[in-house]
């Protein structure tokens, strides 16, 4: 006699609570952003280089800028990496604007 295990893992859908990876709080789950963590945990990105970073969009428009502090300057450039707690994460332009941040 065979016996059949079937795992039973389904996604959440869009809408349904999930935890944020960074500090495992609860956060809205959105099936095109499906690593996205706490909004409150934007303020505590760093650059490969251990440099203070924030992400805007360059204009009303849109587009993507990550600013750097690096010593007494900002810098601005396009680099999307950057480590949140030690995770390594991904900023990139939100569809309709703004900026999301996902684990990668």
């Amino acid at each position: 006699m065979k016996i059949l295990f079937v795992a039973s893992f389904s996604m959440p859908r869009n809408g349904e609570r999930v935890l944020c990876a960074i500090c495992k709080g609860n956060i809205i789950y959105h099936e095109r952003y499906p690593k996205a963590i706490c909004k409150e945990h934007y303020d505590e990105c760093y650059d490969n280089d251990k440099n203070l970073v924030y992400y805007t969009n360059k204009d009303e428009f849109g587009g993507f800028v990550s600013h750097h502090k690096i010593g007494k300057q900002m810098v601005h450039k396009e680099d999307h990496e950057c480590v949140i707690r030690g995770i390594p994460c991904y900023a990139n332009e939100s569809r309709f604007g703004g900026i999301v941040i996902q684990t990668k």
